[in-house]
């Protein structure tokens, strides 16, 4: 679903006074974990405060004992960087084989979301 700026600083607790925008592509349904966000601060000094309160939503959601156990290893390898006055949060789940590892699919995990962080990154 699509996320606008209310619904992206909701979800990570952000101080609207400190949002010049933002928007995000998350999940429905707690079964799915995909999701991409960004924020656009208004002050570059901003920036840091808004990624350090996505760092405490990953925290938490880390912490979280009723994740689905498909889900760990995307919560785990989730991305979350800043573009001058822009912080992104990614975290993408390849939905990937029983067959592998749990380390086998953080590795696959992590390879797709840097993907998606070096296209962003491409976009300044």
């Amino acid at each position: 679903m699509e996320m606008d700026k209310e619904t992206v600083t909701y979800y990570f607790m952000l101080d609207e006074a400190i949002v010049k925008d933002a928007y995000g592509i998350g999940p429905m349904m707690s079964a799915h974990i995909d999701m991409i966000a960004a924020v656009e601060t208004a002050n570059e000094n901003d920036a840091e405060l808004i990624k350090s309160m996505m760092e405490t939503y990953q925290d938490n959601l880390e912490m979280d004992h009723f994740q689905y156990p498909a889900n760990l290893a995307a919560i785990s390898e989730a991305e979350i960087f800043t573009e001058g006055n822009n912080v992104y949060y990614v975290r993408l789940n390849t939905y990937t084989s029983d067959e592998l590892s749990d380390d086998q699919k953080a590795e696959v995990i992590e390879e797709i979301n840097d993907k998606a962080e070096n296209a962003i990154k491409g976009l300044h």
